[in-house]
């Protein structure tokens, strides 16, 4: 089985910063999806979405809120 740790630290580490930076509502309404044993996308707020290769659920998930970050210009991502 795989460690997982380092996302699960790395996701709650961005959502920090997404509860400071963007609204429950659209919090809630996000979520990602894996497929394959490598890829995954992430759908977020105002039709954002993301798609990447990564570890699990979790890392696609922190890896498509720091794009989305980053998008909407908050400072670090």
């Amino acid at each position: 089985m795989a460690d997982h740790t380092f996302c699960r630290l790395s996701l709650r580490t961005v959502m920090e910063d997404v509860r400071r930076n963007v609204a429950p509502e659209d919090i809630k309404k996000s979520w990602a999806y894996m497929y394959g044993t490598d890829s995954g996308e992430f759908h977020g707020p105002n039709e954002f979405y993301w798609v990447g290769g990564h570890h699990c659920k979790a890392n696609t998930k922190a890896m498509g809120w720091s794009a989305y970050l980053n998008k909407i210009g908050i400072e670090g991502y």
